[in-house]
């Protein structure tokens, strides 16, 4: 080992992102899924806040977790990251959970899904901002473009 400060030069602290369902049924198992958070070192590890107070924060070394919401209601999900020299971020999205009565599967009609916040994918809302402003924001390999879309220089 070197002396105190040697290393990765130029580290800059990770970046949170993830996508999951954003309208979902009570009771039903959402999947939320990490892996498009980057760091130029290593993610130690990935700490779910379902934001229900029924759960703990699901501490993880992999991207994935999953939750079932018994009550409906607008949730706060808040993925946080840490890397291997101690660098944290953290990512907050909204979550709207339904009563299984109320619950539909999204279509491709204007206002199925929370404008703005998701986009419909398979009969599933989807946390995917359609409007980004700035690069973490677009999904990798993505940019923010001038017009604020995702998109390719």
């Amino acid at each position: 080992m070197g002396a105190c400060g040697e290393g990765r030069q130029g580290s800059e602290p990770p970046d949170a992102a993830f996508v999951a369902q954003s309208l979902v049924a009570a009771n039903t198992t959402v999947r939320f899924d990490a892996s498009a958070s980057r760091d130029n070192g290593l993610i130690m590890y990935y700490a779910f806040d379902f934001g229900d107070l029924l759960a703990p924060v699901e501490i993880l070394a992999l991207p994935f977790a999953e939750h079932s919401y018994e009550l409906p209601g607008d949730y706060q999900v808040t993925l946080t990251i840490e890397d291997d020299l101690g660098n944290r971020s953290r990512r907050t999205r909204p979550l709207r959970v339904l009563a299984e009565a109320d619950y539909r599967p999204c279509t491709s009609a204007p206002g199925s899904c929370d404008v703005g916040v998701s986009a419909c994918e398979s009969g599933e809302c989807i946390m995917r901002p359609p409007v980004c402003f700035r690069d973490p924001d677009c999904d990798p390999g993505l940019v923010c473009t001038a017009d604020r879309r995702c998109g390719t220089l």
